[in-house]
């Protein structure tokens, strides 16, 4: 059996709520109970208040039953319609203030909560078999590069000579490079014809 509490437009951001939402979903009442009764936030308050209608809903609905079996079902946190104010500034400015609202809704029920483990069933996704793929061709490519294969130049010692040697890409044998298509005019040069 289930019941249901919903608590509207309450003057807190959804952000601030959520944090404790998140500690309170899918666990026993008994448990949540203690925690928010001793927490200093005042979003912990407002979801006891929500949480203790869901209970009082529940013994409406099967009365004479014990709710420390009570299971937290489904806890959702909406954003609710805020107020805009205007923070007056110097000069004529103002800036906008958004007074954020939020509606909490709450399930319980009396069945244990099943977690799904989903995780160990579900097959892995294309998009992280590839990146893996790409983890292993980073780690199994070698850390050095010949100099032919570099695109910036390499300064080595080599062992014959004891000057440093530039090794630079040489161009491919049947192109020219753009200082001698310019000296060549158009008439000679063969691309143009």
């Amino acid at each position: 059996m289930q019941s249901q509490a919903t608590k509207k437009y309450i003057r807190i951001s959804r952000r601030k709520i959520a944090r404790l939402g998140k500690l309170c979903s899918r666990k026993r009442l008994a448990e949540v109970k203690p925690r928010l009764a001793f927490l200093p936030q005042k979003s912990a308050r407002v979801l006891l208040q929500t949480l203790k209608s869901a209970e009082a809903n529940f013994l409406v609905k099967a009365p004479n039953t014990n709710t420390d079996a009570l299971v937290i079902e489904r806890l959702e946190i909406n954003i609710a319609r805020g107020f805009k104010r205007l923070l007056y500034r110097a000069r004529g400015r103002g800036n906008r203030m958004n007074k954020r609202a939020s509606h909490i809704h709450v399930v319980l029920t009396d069945e244990p909560v099943v977690k799904s483990s989903k995780k160990a069933t579900q097959p892995k996704s294309p998009r992280s078999s590839a990146t893996s793929k790409q983890a292993l061709k980073r780690s199994a490519a070698p850390t050095l590069k010949s100099p032919k294969s570099s695109k910036s130049p390499n300064f080595s010692k080599s062992p014959d000579s004891s000057k440093a040697t530039q090794s630079l890409k040489s161009p491919p044998p049947n192109t020219k490079t753009a200082a001698q298509a310019k000296k060549t005019p158009p008439s000679q040069n063969p691309s143009h014809s």
